[in-house]
């Protein structure tokens, strides 16, 4: 009864390929309602209809169908319930996909009902619920294709999974003690006149701006502390001694051994880190590297 067990599993599991953006739930809802209109052309006794009508007909259920479904996948959770993508579940998805897709079916029943003046007898009702129930399965595998080729392209990343191994590498670095606490490192000016030296796992990130680099490190006293050093942020990445900090923005070198969690807002990612507030941003360029390697459960030292 394994497999029983690994479904109530998966149900339970984030669901996170969703895509927020309106193009991609454009594409999406277009896309179903193209497919729900040939559906329901093929169903339809469209011997009744007289020629002329066949086109403006189709073309009500579709503008139907698209207004239900950019409703649902879009406008309802950005405006209404916003914490729906917060804590989705596959089998939340799921059910709030059948619900969708129900609702489009109904409201075309009842137009072709009212354009063709059909009784809305109990008979034809289940003969409805019958037609829709034979609807549901494939219209869900291509709703969910959909989503899954919209996270490869637009690269939609499961943040709880990446959160959960950055937990357990930071969590193996404390109990392990690596060499990495003795290594020293170096911040000096382009006029030699000032360096601060630091070890590397105490250094959580680099920005630059004009002349200056930001250097923010955790000090002896263990509190957070940050040093302004007149110098370019291209030296510091440049420089074969620095191995430890990666390039996440064009304006930012960040420890990534050092990264407690990350986030994600209005499309894009962010790194946070223990000792300050402040969110620093991931380049769309460096999103994929950064990522990848935080999600590795051994982050190099």
């Amino acid at each position: 009864m394994s497999y029983i067990t690994d479904i109530k599993d998966l149900l339970s599991k984030k669901y996170f390929f969703l895509e927020k953006t309106f193009k991609a739930n454009f594409i999406k809802s277009f896309i179903l309602s193209a497919f729900f209109v040939v559906y329901l052309f093929l169903i339809v006794n469209n011997e009744t209809i007289p020629f002329q009508y066949i086109l403006p007909t189709y073309l009500g259920f579709g503008v139907i169908l698209y207004i239900t479904f950019i409703f649902s996948f879009y406008y309802i959770p950005k405006y209404m319930i916003k914490v729906l993508y917060d804590d989705l579940s596959v089998k939340k998805y799921l059910f709030w996909l059948t619900i969708t897709l129900f609702f489009g079916y109904l409201f075309s029943y009842i137009y072709h009902s009212f354009i063709y003046s059909n009784e809305l007898s109990v008979k034809n009702f289940l003969s409805f619920i019958l037609k829709f129930v034979s609807l549901v399965f494939p219209l869900t595998l291509i709703i969910l294709l959909l989503d899954y080729i919209s996270s490869l392209k637009n690269k939609i990343y499961d943040i709880e999974s990446i959160n959960r191994s950055i937990a357990k590498h930071n969590k193996e670095n404390i109990i392990l003690e690596t060499n990495c606490s003795e290594r020293l490192y170096s911040f000096q000016s382009d006029n030699k006149s000032e360096k601060l030296t630091l070890q590397t796992n105490k250094v959580l990130f680099v920005n630059g701006a004009d002349n200056y680099v930001d250097v923010h490190f955790i000090n002896e006293e263990n509190a957070y502390e940050r040093r302004l050093i007149r110098s370019k942020i291209k030296t510091i990445e440049t420089d074969i001694l620095n191995d430890f900090l990666t390039k996440t923005h064009r304006s930012y070198l960040c420890n990534l051994n050092l990264v407690s969690k990350i986030s994600k807002d209005s499309g894009s990612y962010f790194l946070h880190f223990a000792y300050i507030e402040n969110k620093i941003p991931i380049s769309a360029m460096f999103t994929e590297d950064v990522l990848n390697t935080l999600n590795s459960s051994v982050i190099a030292n």
